[in-house]
């Protein structure tokens, strides 16, 4: 929780930069371990802080509904073109 409120702070401005830290920590969840439960509670508080313009928060819910549901983890999974 720590690391979403400074990387909140970092990417004022910068809300491309907040979806790609926002989607890093929520897979971050799932390579500690967290069950799909946990992830879900974790999720909701990292959401509730790093807010999203409307376009970007629907791509982001996206990615996590996909993967809560296949549990991936590549990293790459997470870039968006352009990156």
């Amino acid at each position: 929780m720590i690391m979403a409120h400074l990387k909140t702070k970092a990417t004022t401005g910068d809300m491309e930069q907040r979806w790609q830290w926002k989607c890093r920590l929520v897979r971050g969840l799932y390579e500690r371990g967290y069950n799909k439960e946990g992830v879900l509670e974790l999720f909701r508080l990292v959401d509730s802080m790093m807010t999203l313009p409307e376009e970007l928060q629907v791509e982001f819910t996206e990615v996590v509904v996909i993967l809560v549901a296949l549990g991936i983890k590549k990293p790459d999974f997470f870039k968006k073109p352009g990156f």
